[in-house]
Formats: structure tokens, sequence, C-alpha cells
């Protein structure tokens, strides 16, 4: 896969790789380790948000063919969506792992994402970490502890237990209690809203007991005085409510029935 203005010297392959691991959250230690592709459709997702579907993708590939697969999705997605990586997407050269070629795709990449400052804009602003939690947790359970680094992280190639692990896990901890801080205020926003049904309901109960009973008084003017126009309009506009305004069981204890009424 040749391309022209491919990162020459260290130096230069170095500063690219820190940018994508700055710039997606990730913890690659060479461009061998960009060989599942992840990062690549990640790419796709900042710069055209919901045009490709993570969840699709292996988060922890563990063989060639698992990371050829993830590769053809972010093959499909180049075509499709008109992006300009510099040549020919050689998918088993890079399932492989072979560092070259990736270092050539991911500087082809960068420089279309460098082409304007929307599309920078995009992707440093883009969540990649919080992105593949919640992809992977479309896919389902984890399969083990164990692939709970390269599932966030898919610079790690072959997890074991040590300090990124402890840091993914401390990273999948705040997640989760972030996701306890929305659902609580949530829920309080329904327990308010539930707060004011109730008060307005009750309001409406005691409107209901005050029209009955001006409703009474009209009535007995009307009885001792037929022509008393004052009563008769009160009487019509009582009249007007509808019978089902207040609702059998709705705050029967409003509902005056001549007597005094409870409130």
């Amino acid at each position: 896969m040749a391309r022209t203005g491919e990162p020459a010297g260290a130096e230069a392959r170095a500063e690219l790789l820190a940018w994508w691991n700055e710039q997606f959250e990730s913890e690659a230690t060479s461009f061998a380790d960009l060989c599942d592709g992840v990062l690549y459709v990640q790419m796709l997702d900042a710069l055209f948000p919901g045009a490709v579907e993570l969840h699709r993708l292996e988060l922890a590939p563990t063989t060639v063919d698992e990371r050829a697969r993830n590769l053809h999705v972010f093959n499909a997605a180049v075509r499709r969506l008109g992006v300009d990586v510099g040549g020919v997407i050689d998918v088993p050269r890079l399932a492989r792992g072979d560092a070259d070629a990736h270092a050539g795709l991911a500087h082809a990449l960068r420089a279309h994402a460098d082409s304007s400052a929307l599309r920078l804009d995009a992707v440093q602003g883009y969540a990649a970490l919080k992105a593949r939690m919640e992809a992977r947790a479309l896919i389902g359970p984890m399969r083990s502890q164990a692939n709970i680094a390269s599932a966030c992280g898919p610079g790690i190639i072959s997890p074991v237990d040590g300090p990124k692990v402890s840091q993914r896990r401390d990273e999948l901890d705040q997640l989760v209690e972030c996701l306890k801080q929305e659902v609580a205020k949530r829920m309080q926003a329904l327990e308010e809203q539930q707060s004011d049904f109730y008060e307005a309901r009750h309001e409406r109960g005691l409107l209901f007991s005050a029209l009955q009973r001006v409703e009474r008084i009209c009535a007995q003017m009307v009885d001792e005085d037929p022509g008393d126009p004052l009563a008769g309009d009160l009487l019509a506009i009582v009249g007007d409510v509808p019978d089902d305004w207040q609702t059998a069981g709705d705050d029967d204890e409003y509902i005056d029935d001549g007597g005094e009424g409870g409130a």
C-alpha cells in the first residue's frame, strides 16, 4: 500500500503514533498495535457520526481473521464515504500487523482530518473510549475479566493483569458511577413531576368542591327568586363544567355531597 508523504524517520513516526493515542484514548506502543482496525473505524465515526456501527466490530480480536473482518468493515466504509486514504487498502497485510502499512494508513487518515478545521475539531472532540464502551455494551457482556483492557483499548493486544488492566478497571468504575448519577438525576426529575401531578390533582379537587358549593347556593337563590339574573348566570356557568371533569374515585374527599365537605 504505497503512499506519498508517509512519515519518514523514527521521530515523525513516534509523533504520529502519539497523536493517534491522544486523540483516540489508546495505548498503542507501535503501529502494529493498530492491526485490529478499531481506531480507523473510530476516525470515520468521528468524521461521519452515525455512518459506521462500532458494535459490528470485534473489539478484542484474537486472530488474524477477526482483525481482517474489522478492516473489511473499515474498507467498505471508506469506499462508501469517499475518504481518500492515499491508495488501496491491503487488508491481509494490515491484519497481519505490518507496521509500515499501518504507519502509511495512519498518516493518510490524519492528513484527511487535518485538511479542514471542521474535521480536526470533530476528531479532537470525539470521546473514543466512551464510544468503545457503549459499543461493547451493545455487543453483550464481556467474555471474561481479562478482556477488559483490550475491549477498552484497542492498542493492547495481549491483556494481562497489571497497571494497564487496573487503569481500565478504574475507567470502567468511573463510567458506571457516571451512569448511576445520571439514573439518580432522572429518578429525581420523575419524582418531582409526580409531586407536581398530585399537587395539581389536589387543587383540582378543591376547585371542584367549591364549584359544587356555588352551584348549590345558586340553585337555592333561583328557587327563592327565579328572576335573579346573577344567580341564573352563575348557575349556567357552573353547569358548563363537564360531568367527567372530576372522575369517580379521584380525590373523592373533596366532592361536596351537600355537607361541609372534607378538605
